[in-house]
């Protein structure tokens, strides 16, 4: 109906206009403000979804806030002592001003150096409402962090309101917050680090610049009085958040300085009492190192900024992310509209017609300043969240060209359409990222802390900036540096304390470390140990020492020198580095080496040295694959640079995902506690025999298994006994003296049994149960990327493992063909008891059992370790842990007296578990790393550095000699292992299989032998020959010999 038709009044029509307006207006309002809501709550869902926040201990939540977050929430827990007793707000704030914890001894007022104004804030509301009691609250770091969400979904409203200003529709807003939904990523880092100075304040700038959008739009010569005073409202709203931005991050000068340029303004916001100029020419040097420009020597303090992470180039998938969803296209779109309208205004003085829409002073200011902001981003990552909603917001004002072209209804629709497309899409996403449950585990650091408070409160700590304001946060004592960087004098208190990673003399830095009153310093292996790269600490340390690199690298100088002075550092953990070659898997030798000679009779001897020579060079290809695999992470993955508590586990996640990284930890655990099964069995053993030997005692074993381990449990009651050099220095001795001494014994035997020695049938049988026993003795490839990743320098490794499997290799070949040779098929389960010199016998039993004993203190402890992890029993010592490492022990005892042979325990984990560990997965995760770290490579692939690549993938990028022989290795050891696990279980219940334990008797045998007329020096020998009755002692005949077992074999 015409709306000037004299039948609808034109006042009815223009009020019917308006309640249709307003109507459409409060839809715009509750659109923004639900997806503001929904915007928060997904930040909520994906921090809960890593962490699993809302049901870690309090210490664990503390700790998870990382680096300099941990150190604003600290300021936050001042208001809220573990006391019952708040103390009153004046005397926090007072304590605030004059604190002298943070810096220690030095006073500074923290309200003043550090941008902790919204901390002071969420402290006071929270502690108002309990004071009101109207409902009940949360804990105050929950209520903390809830509130540091909400400043998000702040963040979200304010771009939303900005986009309606610009495009004067609700829809555009839609669009441009369907951007940040669809690249969370990209628009907020706050749901992993939640309190961060920018999550605030860019926020807050967000809608600091709709209301700069709001004063800049042009208004009518006879405006009303009510807009003159709206206009009004607008200015006094800019100069509100403008000053709170000012006080939200210690960067605000530097943003608003750009902001000011795209105003053409000559004045910025000064907050009160700023630091001086010299507290700031770091960031000048900073700028002038990333650009390559910067002439001399880069000072350490603009160093560090260089090598952070944060501070590096913004990755190529950041643009081709926002390419593949449009939003960089928009953009750029924008941003040639404004430019070309721009240059023809600056020629024509005219506008285009065409582009009158773009050459707003809101858009145009816009422009400006987003482009300001893309440089910055461009140069340093952690600032593309500031340039990432002008992005948006520009992108979403482009299809206001479509008017004139489809008309204003048909691009609104588009526009919602496109909105909805994204939102549906990210919620795909959404519940990809709800699965993915993770929860946060660091009992290193929580041990840590825990430690801490039990020290007295004079106590002062050094270490890095990162964790000391951890210590800060949980502890509350007193810390001499911390990462808040922007103060001359803690730079260089930091370059002076850091001298704990370089290569200075223990007097030098106790001279440092007492100037500066630090009582206690901590050590990280992560620091430490990492590689060099030009940018490590350490580097960066030697570097303003003016001393040469581990790497040679002359990045930020070339004036050094090489210094003869053993890193500091390294000097306190030379007995933490032999303690790591102590770790489980590594220590299965000495146990694996007494039955290794009869599994190559099983196999024929001549077979047998074939496949053990064929065992040993898959051994030293899947360590020298397990290297590279590790070292690959360290190049795609930076977090594992740092502490990484289970390294094996972590290579099988990223190279096939959650299954393998289960996969890994089941065989490490199964085959850990296999190897505490076998060891104490062995022991069990070699004490009777030694018993019987010196005593003419015959304790039966199924009671000495018993013994052993009540002897031994209340020494798996210790937190961590691999940090006892000691024990793995005495078990390396142990086995060495061992080794000799079986070839001493079998070459004397030689003479007397090689003539007489038979080899048995060949049967595929035996073969494959051989092969397990061989893996078995190569089967410390679980260790391998934890030691690696404690290496100084991981990617020496490789060498390293070759060097050490030869090594291992050589003896194994001395050990098994000397006795097979002189024993053949006389050999039973363990070499020991065919040597026939009795004082070797004896000295090689009681070295290997040694050896077993103080091993299965090492091997026992990451199982109750997993197991505890498993059923979140609480790391310090009390009656959890003696029950549940009192019940993983009986566990142990219960496998042991139901299957009291070792030999067979220790063929089915060597064609199990340790196949899978030592020869499978190290081929198999390598291809995937490998093919993984080409792909990433590629620009076209870039985005998908972080996922599962298919088997396709794998292929295309593998070169074909390698894909065969690592897939033949796949193939083969899959293979053999199934059916030696299926013999080996079956041998469990043959004839030579010993029936449990607790079916037997439970009583001495005899308390001294029947037969008085038996030498007991001779008594419990495998005799050689055919017959098995062949000794050196012949005047004793068969009371030498124990009975034969013709059917052994």
């Amino acid at each position: 109906m015409d709306p000037k038709s004299p039948s609808v009044p034109e006042n009815n029509v223009s009020t019917r206009w308006k309640f249709f307006r307003f109507l459409d207006s409060l839809l715009g309002m509750s659109v923004g403000i639900a997806l503001s809501a929904i915007f928060a709550y997904y930040v909520c869902a994906l921090h809960e979804s890593h962490l699993w926040f809302s049901n870690i201990r309090e210490v664990e939540r503390e700790i998870s806030m990382r680096t300099e977050s941990g150190l604003y929430y600290s300021y936050f827990k001042e208001f809220f002592p573990s006391t019952e007793r708040h103390r009153p707000v004046l005397e926090v704030i007072d304590h605030l001003m004059h604190d002298k914890i943070t810096e220690y001894p030095r006073e500074i007022n923290t309200l003043q150096r550090f941008n902790i104004i919204q901390e002071v804030g969420i402290a006071l509301l929270y502690r108002s409402l309990q004071q009101l009691n109207m409902f009940p609250l949360p804990q105050p770091i929950i209520f903390y962090v809830y509130t540091c969400f909400f400043f998000t979904g702040i963040g979200l409203l304010g771009l939303y309101c900005l986009a309606w200003k610009l495009g004067q529709h609700w829809t555009f807003g839609l669009l441009a917050a369907s951007w940040m939904f669809a690249h969370i990523d990209h628009s907020t880092r706050a749901f992993f680090a939640v309190n961060l100075r920018e999550n605030f304040a860019i926020s807050i700038f967000t809608v600091q610049t709709f209301f700069i959008l709001c004063c800049l739009t042009p208004q009518p010569k006879n405006s009303s009085k009510a807009n003159k005073f709206l206009n009004i409202f607008y200015l006094e709203c800019v100069l509100a958040s403008t000053f709170i931005f000012s006080l939200l991050w210690q960067f605000n000068q530097y943003i608003l300085a750009l902001q000011s340029a795209s105003l053409l303004a000559t004045t910025i916001i000064i907050p009160r009492n700023m630091d001086t100029q010299m507290s700031d020419t770091h960031i000048f040097r900073f700028l002038c190192a990333k650009l390559g420009i910067y002439i001399g020597e880069v000072p350490f303090e603009s160093a560090i900024y260089v090598c952070h992470g944060a501070f590096s180039f913004i990755g190529y998938d950041f643009f081709l992310q926002t390419k593949n969803s449009g939003l960089l296209l928009l953009y750029l779109i924008a941003l040639l509209l404004v430019g070309i309208g721009a240059i023809w205004y600056f020629y024509s003085k005219n506008s285009i017609k065409n582009c009158k829409d773009f050459q707003t002073p809101q858009v145009i200011f816009l422009t400006v300043q987003s482009v300001l902001c893309g440089a910055l981003a461009i140069m340093t990552m952690r600032l593309k969240y500031l340039w990432f909603p002008h992005m948006a917001a520009l992108a979403a004002y482009v299809p206001i060209v479509l008017d004139r072209y489809i008309g204003r209804w048909a691009r609104l629709a588009l526009v919602i359409a496109v909105s909805c497309i994204l939102l549906y899409s990210q919620y795909n996403e959404y519940q990809r990222q709800m699965n993915n449950e993770q929860e946060f585990y660091d009992p290193d650091t929580v041990d840590l802390m825990e430690w801490i408070n039990t020290l007295p409160d004079g106590t002062v700590f050094t270490g890095s900036m990162q964790l000391l304001a951890g210590v800060k946060a949980c502890t509350g004592r007193p810390i001499t540096n911390h990462p808040h960087f922007e103060d001359k004098w803690l730079r260089k208190r930091t370059e002076r304390l850091y001298q704990i990673y370089g290569r200075r003399s223990v007097s030098d830095v106790h001279k440092i470390l007492k100037s500066e009153s630090t009582t206690h310093i901590i050590l990280e292996d992560s620091i430490c140990l990492h590689h060099s790269d030009g940018c490590s600490i350490n580097d960066l340390v030697d570097l303003s020492n003016g001393h040469s690199t581990d790497s040679n690298s002359t990045r930020f100088s070339t004036k050094l020198v090489p210094s003869p002075i053993e890193r500091f550092c390294n000097k306190e953990k030379i007995w933490a580095a032999l303690a790591s070659c102590g770790t489980p898997d590594c220590r299965g030798y000495g146990c694996g080496i007494v039955a290794l000679p009869t599994a190559i009779v099983q196999c024929q001897l001549w077979l047998g040295l074939v496949l053990l020579f064929v065992m040993a060079v898959i051994a030293i290809t899947s360590a020298v694959l397990l290297g590279k695999s590790w070292v690959i992470m360290l190049r795609r993955f930076p977090i594992y640079r740092t502490h990484c508590r289970r390294p094996y586990p972590e290579i099988g996640m990223r190279a096939l995902g959650w299954p393998a990284k289960y996969a890994v930890m089941f065989c490490v655990n199964f085959t850990l506690f296999g190897v505490t099964t076998v060891f104490l069995l062995l022991s069990a053993k070699n004490i009777r025999d030694f018993l019987v030997a010196f005593f003419k005692l015959d304790v039966s074993e199924c009671i000495l298994i018993m013994a052993v381990a009540l002897v031994l449990l209340p020494v798996t009651m210790l937190k961590s006994p691999k940090d006892f050099w000691p024990v793995v220095l005495l078990g390396m001795m142990s086995t060495a003296v061992a080794f000799g001494l079986i070839i001493s014994g079998a070459a004397i035997d030689y003479n007397d049994c090689s003539p007489t020695m038979k080899l048995p049938n060949l049967k595929l049988s035996n073969v494959l149960l051989g092969l397990g026993t061989i893996r078995f003795t190569y089967g410390g490839h679980s260790a391998f990327p934890t030691i690696q990743h404690d290496m100084r320098d991981p990617a020496s490794f490789t060498k390293s493992s070759i060097f050490a499997i030869s090594i291992v290799t050589v003896f194994n070949f001395g050990v098994v063909t000397m006795s097979a040779l002189s024993y053949g098929n006389s050999l039973r389960d363990s070499v020991i008891n065919s040597i026939q010199t009795l004082w070797i016998q004896e000295t090689v039993n009681a070295m290997i059992t040694l050896h077993c004993l103080l091993t299965v203190t090492l091997v026992i402890n990451p199982l109750n370790q997993s197991a505890e992890d498993l059923f979140k029993i609480p790391q310090g010592f009390g009656l959890k842990r003696i029950i549940a490492r009192t019940a993983m022990m009986g566990a142990v005892v219960l496998t042991a007296e139901t299957i009291p042979s070792f030999g067979s325990i220790l063929n089915l984990i060597g064609s199990s578990t340790i196949t899978c560990t030592s020869a499978v997965f190290p081929c198999l995760f390598f291809l995937y790393l490998s093919a993984g770290e080409k792909m990433s490579r590629e620009p076209k692939n870039a985005y998908r550095s972080h996922e599962i690549i298919s088997i396709k993938d794998v292929v295309r990028r593998t070169h074909p000699v390698t894909l065969a022989a690592l897939g033949g290795i796949i193939v083969f050891s899959i293979g053999v292992g199934i059916i030696a696990t299926y013999i080996a279980v079956d041998s469990l219940t043959d004839e030579h299989f010993n029936p449990p334990c607790y079916l037997k008797s439970f009583f001495l045998s005899n308390t001294t032998l029947k037969d008085k007329n038996r030498n007991p020096t001779l008594a419990f020998m495998s005799c050689c020959g055919a017959g098995q009755n062949i000794s050196r002692h012949p005047d004793l005949g068969m009371d030498a010999c124990k009975i034969p077992e013709p059917n052994f074999y």
